[in-house]
């Protein structure tokens, strides 16, 4: 051979028979030409489909005048470097994952071998398959989060993962935005409701006939993520809820934002689009005017602006107007019209252990 070749030992064998060929300045046609398989075999050889056969060896062998150990040599040091470069990549996926969250939660089913379990917890056979699967449903969301603190794609994905598992759960009807256009009072009246265990049923239920399948867990370790909805396809959409503030003001507007996606957003199919900074603003500022209007209208401003802002008066008109009066403390604290210390304790507040019980009765996990 007319120039020095230095193989590449970490890369697929079939990279060497191309750079070989570059130097010989023969073709691959004409090289398959040259040799007992065919290019229908070398082609999955070189895109690692095939594994390398002693008629191939001996075939290159010939063709390139080099020994046969030559390219045994080359084929084991590849798989050699790719089983530890696999390795690396399960570690390294394991240690990316909020392991602590999926094991204390019992999310895994048992195994001694966690990188199984993990594989099994996502429906999946590989890393590789992982991020196939899943990357697409990060990139391409919109989710109402926290902008104060860091959201960790594994974990959002794990807290997606388990929403999946959780909805299955919910019989539900056909998607029907009229129908859920028509049950935004029923559900407002929910939040009158004191204990998650009176509502949450309800909730669901409601949703369910919509064609929703409402999902509630708490998010894994960095995952600052409040809500998220996504059309499963044209008949079916989840909706993931975190009860992230254990607050009824938080929780409520939560929902409503979601349902304003749904509302205002559905043509768009905004959860398989790119997500863009504009975009994406533009769309969760709709959804975000969409759940102050449905819980507290426009035609009521006049009244808001001038509400005596004692508590009385604050609970009264709550009332009156069908929120519980930690929605409206809420909303008067959005629009500065109090300090957001003020009147948090007639906000209601949920215990995880009561959440808990009200989706056990629900889902039975």
């Amino acid at each position: 051979m007319s120039q020095t070749f230095n193989p590449n030992w970490y890369s697929h064998t079939g990279n060497t028979i191309i750079d070989m060929l570059q130097i010989k300045s023969v073709s691959f046609d004409e090289f398959c030409l040259n040799t007992s398989n065919d290019s229908k075999y070398w082609n999955r050889f070189i895109e690692g489909a095939e594994s390398l056969t002693d008629t191939a060896v001996q075939d290159l062998s010939n063709y390139f005048e080099t020994s046969l150990q030559f390219w045994w040599n080359r084929e084991n040091e590849y798989l050699k470097s790719k089983e530890v470069i696999e390795q690396t990549k399960k570690s390294q996926w394991l240690k990316s994952l909020p392991l602590i969250d999926l094991k204390k939660r019992n999310w895994l089913e048992p195994n001694e071998n966690s990188y199984q379990s993990c594989l099994d917890f996502f429906q999946v056979d590989s890393v590789s398959e992982w991020h196939t699967k899943y990357d697409n449903i990060f990139r391409e969301s919109y989710f109402r989060k926290s902008e104060s603190f860091e959201l960790d794609m594994a974990s959002f994905i794990t807290w997606y993962r388990r929403g999946q598992i959780i909805s299955k759960k919910v019989k539900k009807s056909k998607w029907n935005k009229e129908r859920l256009e028509n049950s935004l009072d029923q559900i407002k009246q929910l939040s009158l409701k004191k204990r998650p265990i009176n509502f949450i049923p309800d909730l669901v239920e409601l949703l369910a006939k919509c064609g929703i399948s409402l999902a509630i867990e708490f998010t894994p370790a960095k995952c600052p993520v409040s809500g998220f909805t996504k059309f499963v396809n044209k008949n079916e959409v989840m909706m993931l809820l975190s009860f992230r503030h254990l607050s009824d003001d938080h929780f409520w507007f939560t929902i409503f934002h979601e349902i304003g996606h749904l509302i205002l957003h559905d043509e768009k199919q905004v959860f398989s689009s790119p997500v863009r900074d504009k975009i994406y603003n533009e769309i969760e500022e709709e959804a975000n005017l969409f759940a102050q209007e449905a819980l507290l209208p426009s035609t009521l401003n006049e009244e808001v602006d001038k509400l005596n802002l004692e508590k009385r008066s604050i609970v009264r008109f709550a009332l009156s107007n069908g929120i519980s009066p930690g929605i409206l403390i809420g909303q008067l604290q959005h629009r500065k019209r109090i300090n957001f210390s003020y009147l948090n304790g007639y906000k209601r507040r949920y215990s995880k252990s009561e959440i808990k019980e009200a989706c056990y009765q629900v889902y039975g996990i």
